[in-house]
């Protein structure tokens, strides 16, 4: 059998024509498949370590303020997030300084640490803990329409999400504007959520016990109707001046004592009836 040379140098050229027309763009992917491998991992090791830096930082401003050393918290705490801003160290940082704020009766500075974690692009259960925060603090500071529009940029997934803390928020405001009715239902919302604690539960029951009950579930009672019978005989059987029988005119007089002076506590209030003067 012979060989057909001619059909192999067909092939070949087909071969080289194909790779003109191809290999550029066959170098071309695999550089960059090379690249993107090589830059992921590069990429995961960067954050890698920037993540425990970030996280020995964390670690610092935690062990400064345990130590009342406060101002070198705040030095490494500015570093931290100026460095690593992206990181969750940096939101968690913001959140203990601005407790500490607070702590210092430094109201404005408390807000606006709150603030940046809640404009933070990060993890959603961090920016919801700044966002209670700060409502809260707004409502120590009787500012309740304040409150209220950090609870409106709340959406009703992230509501559901985080419902212990939300519903507790909106019984407190409800509280506030004095619509009670409303404050039992957030209230009762509250106490349904499996994320309360025992002392917690047991403070938000306090508050929904303090309103009393529900407007709805109150019973009316009637009082009962007085007699109409004559208390006194009648007039025919009376003896002489009106008097009732037996009775004789020493036992008209009735002095009544005022009240013992020795009863009336400290903030109790006093008698509607005063004692008649002298």
């Amino acid at each position: 059998m012979e060989y057909d040379y001619q059909d192999e140098l067909q092939q070949v050229e087909a071969i080289k024509k194909w790779w003109r027309d191809n290999g550029a763009s066959v170098l071309t992917g695999l550089v960059l498949g090379l690249t993107l491998l090589f830059g992921w991992r590069y990429w995961q090791d960067y954050n890698e370590a920037n993540a425990q830096k970030a996280s020995g930082m964390y670690e610092q401003v935690v062990a400064s303020l345990e130590k009342k050393q406060v101002e070198q918290a705040r030095q490494i705490a500015t570093n931290l997030v100026s460095q690593y801003s992206e990181s969750t160290y940096a939101a968690m940082t913001e959140l203990l300084i601005a407790r500490q704020d607070l702590e210092e009766n430094n109201l404005a500075s408390s807000h606006a640490h709150l603030q940046w974690v809640i404009n933070w692009k990060g993890q959603a259960e961090l920016i919801n803990v700044a966002r209670l925060r700060k409502a809260r603090l707004y409502l120590s500071e009787n500012k309740v329409d304040d409150a209220k529009k950090v609870l409106a940029a709340v959406t009703d997934l992230e509501k559901k999400s985080f419902q212990a803390g939300f519903s507790e928020l909106q019984g407190d405001i409800a509280v506030l504007e004095g619509k009670f009715d409303d404050a039992r239902t957030a209230y009762g919302k509250t106490l349904e959520s499996k994320e309360l604690g025992n002392e917690h539960r047991t403070w938000v029951q306090t508050k929904l016990d303090n309103l009393g009950i529900a407007t709805d579930k109150r019973v009316s009672a009637v009082p009962p109707k007085v007699s109409e019978a004559p208390l006194l005989p009648p007039a025919a059987s009376m003896p002489p001046n009106n008097m009732p029988p037996g009775m004789n005119l020493q036992q008209q007089t009735i002095e009544i004592a005022p009240p013992d002076q020795s009863m009336n506590l400290p903030g109790a209030p006093q008698s509607a009836v005063s004692p008649p003067q002298q």
